[in-house]
């Protein structure tokens, strides 16, 4: 009876025909610094996260090969040393990912805090905010290279708080349609940095 290999026996037997290192993550392979380098939504969506810098190199591991290919935003300069790993390590990857951000943004965006959320659409290389407001809550979605991804969902009075704050600092009618408003950040060294937004 002929055997088949798992997903993740297939990654690994394309890493090893490939000549790219193979890698098995921990958490404490993984450094915050290096998961923000690539933002979030581009780490789950294209199961490739960052997990560690030396140099001007970044190591990033991933499922497929391809996902290269959606890294092109990265800073100028920067050699990315492509690694293939297996679920488990993205899956742990991505849980710290959400961690760290909950840590750092968390209590700031669940009070409602249009800097927060906009500093962090800065890091995350988005260029324009879309905010969908319902009864059950606000659906936050950033536009990276172009396209829409999701970043978040905020109950309904965090997300209430939300827009009022963007409505207020992006110059918009304090009504129930659709605006587009600029964003300016002020906030340490990001200040001056322009987001878009969409309530």
């Amino acid at each position: 009876m002929a055997e088949f290999l798992s997903d993740d026996e297939m990654r690994h037997a394309k890493a090893k025909a490939a000549g790219v290192p193979f890698v098995l993550l921990e958490r404490d392979d993984i450094t915050p610094e290096a998961l923000m380098l690539i933002p979030e939504p581009l780490s789950r969506t294209h199961s490739a996260v960052a997990y560690r810098t030396h140099g001007g190199a970044v190591e990033v591991a991933m499922l497929d090969i391809t996902a290269l290919e959606h890294l092109a935003f990265l800073q100028p300069g920067t050699t990315v040393r492509p690694r293939l790993t297996d679920q488990a390590s993205i899956t742990r990857a991505l849980q710290l990912y959400q961690k760290h951000l909950k840590e750092k943004f968390g209590s700031e965006l669940q009070a409602g805090s249009a800097d927060a959320l906009v500093l962090h659409a800065s890091l995350s290389h988005a260029s324009h905010v879309h905010l969908d407001v319902s009864p059950r809550g606000t659906r936050v979605r950033y536009r990276i290279q172009g396209a829409l991804h999701e970043a978040m969902h905020l109950g309904a009075e965090a997300g209430a708080a939300l827009v009022q704050g963007i409505k207020s600092a992006a110059k918009l009618f304090p009504i129930a349609v659709a605006q587009e408003g600029k964003y300016k950040i002020e906030r340490s060294e990001h200040d001056g940095d322009v987001v878009l937004v969409s309530v």
